[in-house]
């Protein structure tokens, strides 16, 4: 079969999303240019991470997007992603409870780690396991009106009382989904949960790539070199210029323009929105949601300890400004963690001393900072809109990435995959967008 040399596409945006459809495209034989503007790749993942350079992502084994994407890059770390690292909880009075592994069959695995999972009382995992199993014979069905729920709500409806929604539950939310327990919609919750945690018990286990730098975007960005790419920093698109329902160009803000056979917007809904013709905005509902589509604040901090570390850790917090933390070994006597805070925490006046303090008292709960040792550097960024709002009501706003103009596609973690607005999402829509342009190839 030829290779498509004849289709070429701008990309806007060089975040998780645009680099990914970029580097998919680029391989397959396609022309691509894609425009950046800022100074780097990476878009708000690098932007909003302090101390970018060794930003971990963490993977769920369910997150097939993304290990594909990992395994098909020319050069990557060899062995130490594949580690299975369980999900811990600090809970309050310091004790550390990690949710059991159970390498049985679904959906016996899901009845017994839910039972043996210390972090719940007794009662609370065994009214969850009976609900589970008349939902899984058939005797119940899921309610209706999840979409118009919160999940707070609906878990206390479950039976799971304050302590439990407040220390695991809303942990478990924020750091699958962004979201707090009190305003994400049930409906998002459920689907979040039940790929992570009532699959089969290989796909409940988690990993971590250390570097989103070194392992995934340096590598894309090498690959696009190679494949003839234009990549265009510091250059911004002002206007998506249009003849019909058709685009025809984007419109710089050098006052140039570029033309390609396609267009994908990977880029934030309103920043996508400030781009398009004023009559697309009026005449398409697809448009007119974006505007709907909210941010949420986030917060993120960096602690490098001086101590080496065997093993890598995720530890889910309740209360203080952070929800996670994972911490990851850097060579043979630094332990880099990072912390990450939502829209909550975010939200609360605090100062560098004060999260510092807060990261300091968890690495002390977890074992990982003791009296003598010291901690190198402490960093943190605060970001406006660094998650998608997922309220009751949102999901049905996610848009797919096929616009209702032809040759307009749209990519994002926040476009409508199935996924929480996470790296699996962004990946998954960029593959997408590759397949619909490589598709009209025939």
């Amino acid at each position: 079969m030829s290779r498509p040399t004849s289709q070429s596409i701008i990309v806007l945006g060089g975040g998780f999303a645009g680099l990914t459809a970029a580097y998919r495209l680029a391989s397959g034989g396609t022309r691509v240019t894609l425009l950046e503007r800022r100074s780097t790749l990476g878009g708000n993942v690098i932007e909003s991470g302090a101390g970018s350079e060794s930003l971990p992502l963490a993977v769920s084994k369910t997150h097939h997007a993304t290990w594909a994407l990992w395994r098909s890059l020319p050069s990557r770390v060899s062995s130490a992603p594949l580690t299975h690292i369980p999900l811990e909880f600090l809970l309050p009075g310091g004790r550390t409870v990690a949710y059991p592994f159970t390498p049985l069959p679904r959906p016996l695995h899901v009845a017994l780690s839910l039972l043996r999972f210390n972090g719940l009382t007794w009662r609370e995992r065994w009214r969850l396991v009976s609900w589970l199993e008349q939902i899984w014979e058939g005797a119940l069905q899921l309610p209706s009106d999840l979409t118009h729920r919160t999940a707070d709500e609906w878990l206390a409806w479950l039976g799971q009382g304050d302590q439990a929604r407040r220390t695991v539950w809303n942990p478990v939310a924020q750091w699958l989904t962004g979201n707090h327990l009190r305003s994400l919609s049930a409906d998002a919750f459920r689907g979040a949960v039940e790929r992570t945690f009532l699959g089969s018990a290989r796909e409940s286990r988690w990993a971590i790539i250390s570097s989103l730098q070194t392992s995934l975007f340096q590598p894309m960005m090498e690959k696009l070199r190679t494949d003839g790419a234009t990549v265009l920093l510091e250059t911004e698109a002002t206007l998506l210029l249009s003849e019909g329902d058709r685009v025809t160009g984007v419109l710089l803000r050098n006052g140039t323009t570029l033309q390609g056979d396609w267009y994908l917007a990977a880029l934030p809904p309103r920043s996508l929105a400030s781009l398009l013709p004023e009559r697309w905005l009026s005449r398409y509902a697809y448009f007119q949601h974006l505007a709907e589509l909210g941010g949420l604040p986030t917060t993120s901090a960096q602690v490098i300890l001086g101590r080496g570390l065997t093993k890598a850790r995720i530890l889910l917090l309740s209360g203080g400004p952070f929800y996670a933390m994972v911490a990851q070994p850097s060579g043979s006597d630094l332990t880099v963690c990072r912390f990450f805070g939502g829209e909550e925490e975010a939200s609360t006046p605090t100062t560098s001393e004060m999260l510092q303090m807060a990261a300091e008292a968890v690495l002390r709960s977890s074992d990982l900072l003791s009296p003598g040792q010291t901690v190198v550097s402490f960093d943190f960024r605060k970001t406006n809109d660094g998650c998608l709002s997922l309220r009751p009501g949102m999901q049905l706003r996610r848009p797919l990435q096929r616009s209702p103009i032809g040759n307009l596609l749209i990519a994002g973690a926040w476009t409508d995959t199935g996924w929480p607005p996470n790296a699996e999402s962004a990946i998954v829509s960029a593959n997408r967008c590759a397949e619909i342009v490589t598709g009209s190839c025939g």
